[in-house]
């Protein structure tokens, strides 16, 4: 994920890398299964007087990364860095990948991902050197012109997408059910926000039908906070 002091979520070059790394990754254990790290864009500004504070806090807070969490009960990573890839002010729609863009992302990525070794301990059962290994060889796997990065983008989404469907509804919302909120909590949550209009308050379980509808719809109207991001 990527953001900047107004704007955050999916980007069209940046967001690959993750499917990309991920790649023909063999199993290299079970205590992590999800990895998230997300770019803090530089600002150069200049901004609006009312979106300064914003901007300030971005800032401040980029000052203080990188930053590892790692939560053992759920076996997610979250990895938060100062990204110098691209000015946020520059974050702005595209409808095809930026080569140049993409390799910087890859190498920011990739070394973002060593600092896993920091929390890893020797009974975690995670092989992490067999996992930076395979990232750091994805470097060599980047293509050399922008339509064959064109072409695999659209490939990882394919086979993202058909993963995705083999998944029940409640795992494509990727929530850790067991440290967050019940599944219903959750659906009202979403229903409130004005994803779906109307469905019997009497209802104990959420029909997957109706639940795959609230997945679908919105994951599209929360991809980012600022429309124009892309």
């Amino acid at each position: 994920m990527s953001q900047s002091y107004n704007c955050y979520g999916s980007h069209t070059t940046l967001s690959p890398i993750g499917n990309f790394l991920l790649a023909g990754c063999g199993n290299y254990g079970d205590a992590i299964k999800e990895i998230v790290v997300t770019l803090y864009l530089r600002d150069s500004g200049p901004v609006k007087e009312s979106l300064k504070t914003l901007f300030e806090d971005h800032n401040r807070y980029r000052s203080t990364l990188p930053k590892i969490a790692y939560r053992r009960t759920s076996g997610k990573i979250e990895i938060s860095i100062a990204s110098e890839v691209m000015d946020g002010q520059d974050w702005k729609p595209s409808p095809t990948l930026s080569l140049p863009l993409f390799t910087k992302g890859v190498e920011e990525v990739v070394q973002a991902l060593g600092l896993i070794r920091k929390r890893l301990k020797n009974t975690d059962d995670f092989n992490g050197e067999a996992f930076l290994s395979h990232c750091e060889e994805a470097r060599q796997r980047i293509p050399y012109s922008e339509e064959a990065l064109q072409e695999l983008a659209a490939q990882l989404e394919q086979e993202d997408q058909a993963r995705r469907a083999a998944m029940s509804p409640w795992d494509r919302l990727g929530i850790d059910w067991g440290t967050f909120i019940p599944r219903r909590a959750v659906f009202w949550m979403i229903l409130f926000s004005g994803t779906v209009e109307t469905i019997s308050r009497q209802t104990e379980t959420i029909p997957d039908r109706i639940f795959s509808a609230v997945i679908e719809t919105g994951s599209r109207s929360t991809k980012t906070a600022n429309p124009s991001c892309s």
